[in-house]
């Protein structure tokens, strides 16, 4: 039996690049935990690489929170003095520390002087880890801000362990020096600079505009407005930059992880989708357009981006980029297509809650937001996930050419079963089957098949779980699993997974995937005798059920189930 796929798609005065999903993908239950509270203006929240999390005051202090929610009694940097006036957009609003701070101690902020002017500035930590030392500081960059808007002010580094800084228009409003398409100027763009100096900085060779004499080097993208906060995904190194609209339109925009830098984000001759100021623009294929934006009349008046969740406790919020309207509290999150990975689902989350000024993500990826008027800090959490991290999938060969694949601990829902590729469940093989396996018969019609489950357990959380790959048994031209010479072990895994290879393999690469269907990491191998060990660091991957993948060279294909446990 072979049905057509649906979903349910939600249309709500909002634009999104790409189509709809087949699979039915549903929007995560998010629900706020209060984490901490009694901070003045928190405009952003950071890890240094371990257990704290460091909270932002937009006065000029940065304060420390343990893992419990408890403030340390002493603020980690206190430059009130130097920082102007803290109300509307100055202030102390951004804070970054490098891969290698453990060792270097150095770490960076933003913020705008008394006078009135961005200042990127270098401070070093005390012997006492909690404290670092005001009188260390560095001026690296002293941008100069013709109004006291639009400063932009986050700061973060990229998976190249290089500093990128978002700077705004320059303010007033409509950006009336068109400065975010000036190329001489520092203001509306996008900077990448390498700080791993002793004294300032130096340009990455590789900046887009590094030998270019009618460009700044400095900059990496160009057409921002209000670049509020930006977020490098920690898994695929992507950049999502959540830019403030003007009148009309608030957007998102990506910078995937294979660019070579260049973007032209279109402000000001376009706000969004729509022109706003095209006096002297190019046509509108000529920029970078955003993958989601929404208008002011529905959604929201300012967008607070916004980050990927990569932990391990919400397991329905994997892959989410999560992001809030800071005026109305919309809320949405934006999700990779599992079957089209070029294509975002929007998932409108309603009003959750109005004054975010900022998210972040602890060491191993938990999710934070603050609330700029009430000084509060929350945990966000998927109300679902932790029913759903007891979902896992297994499976068993029983005979002829069926396997049997069951949901592990049986739990009371709406099962429905899809069988397809590896990248996409395509076809439903089976309907509403019992609640503990499913016989999957005529495997050997699929190149290459792949298990599914679309489950919706009776208290309303619902989960999409595989894929479970496995290689062709009846002519006898595979075996499920890896070959007996290869093997995979500790199972199941924590810290780390070691793949040891066949002997005489001509090479080609190892993918594993999680139970929604993304890659979690890959290697490509070279061809080399029986010995060779790959190694696999699983210490921050989620808890579960995965799939490894082996495409070889000489077209060999050979699926292993996987376990990472705590």
């Amino acid at each position: 039996m072979k049905l057509s796929i649906f979903i349910i798609c939600f249309f709500w005065s909002l634009s999104l690049i790409g189509q709809t999903s087949p699979v039915p993908l549903a929007a995560p239950n998010i629900t706020l935990e209060v984490f901490g509270s009694g901070y003045n203006s928190p405009v952003d929240i950071v890890h240094a690489g371990d257990e704290r999390l460091f909270i932002v005051e937009q006065d000029g202090t940065i304060r420390i929170i343990d893992t419990t929610g408890v403030p340390v009694s002493v603020p980690f940097l206190d430059i009130n003095a130097r920082v102007g006036s803290s109300g509307s957009e100055q202030g102390l609003l951004g804070l970054a520390f490098p891969p290698d701070y453990a060792t270097d101690g150095r770490f960076y902020v933003n913020y705008t002087g008394n006078d009135g002017d961005t200042r990127i500035s270098r401070f070093s930590v005390t012997a006492d880890r909690n404290v670092a030392d005001p009188s260390s500081e560095q001026v690296l960059l002293l941008i100069d801000q013709p109004f006291t808007n639009h400063n932009g002010g986050c700061v973060r580094f990229g998976p190249d362990s290089l500093l990128y800084i978002g700077l705004g228009d320059g303010g007033s409003g409509g950006d009336p020096g068109d400065r975010s398409q000036t190329p001489t100027t520092l203001l509306g763009k996008m900077l990448r600079i390498d700080v791993r100096t002793t004294v300032g900085y130096t340009i990455p060779a590789d900046n887009p505009f590094a030998t270019n004499p009618d460009t700044l080097p400095e900059i990496w993208h160009m057409g921002l407005r209000n670049p509020w906060r930006y977020h490098f995904d920690r898994l695929t190194g992507d950049l999502w930059i959540a830019d403030v609209g003007q009148n009309v339109w608030e957007e998102i925009n990506v910078q995937p992880a294979s660019s070579q830098g260049g973007e032209n984000w279109g402000w000001r001759c376009y706000e969004g989708n729509a022109p706003f100021n095209t006096s002297g623009c190019s046509p509108a294929g000529a920029y970078n357009a955003p993958v989601f934006v929404y208008d002011h009349a529905s959604g929201g008046f300012s967008v607070t981006g916004g980050t990927v969740y990569r932990g391990k406790a919400q397991r329905n919020l994997q892959g989410h980029y999560v992001l809030a309207d800071y005026v109305t509290g919309r809320w949405w999150t934006l999700q990779r297509d599992v079957c089209r990975p070029d294509t975002l689902i929007v998932h409108p989350l309603g009003v959750v809650q109005s004054l975010i000024s900022t998210f972040g993500e602890s060491a191993n990826g938990e999710l934070f937001c603050a609330n700029l008027a009430s000084g509060q800090i929350y945990r966000v959490v998927e109300a679902c996930s932790e029913a759903a991290a007891g979902y896992a999938l297994d499976f068993s060969l029983f005979g002829g050419c069926q396997y049997r694949v069951s949901i592990e601990g049986n739990p009371s829902g709406t099962y429905t079963w899809y069988a397809g590729d590896f990248t996409c469940p395509f076809e439903e093989e089976a309907a509403i089957v019992s609640t503990d396996s499913v016989a999957i018969g005529n495997i050997n019609e699929f190149p290459y098949a792949a298990i599914w489950l679309s489950f919706a357990s009776d208290e309303g959380c619902p989960a999409l779980l595989g894929p479970l790959l496995f290689g062709i048994i009846c002519d006898g031209i595979s075996t499920p699993g890896f070959p007996s010479s290869w093997s995979v072990y500790p199972q199941p895994a924590k810290e780390q997974l070691f793949t040891r290879m066949q002997p005489g393999n001509e090479g080609g690469t190892m993918t594993i995937y999680d139970l929604q269907g993304r890659a979690t990491a890959s290697q490509r191998v070279a061809g080399s005798g029986y010995g060779q060990i790959i190694s696999w660091n699983t210490a921050n991957w989620s808890p579960g059920t995965y799939t490894m993948l082996w495409q070889g060279a000489d077209g060999s294909r050979f699926a292993q189930k996987l376990i990472v446990a705590q």
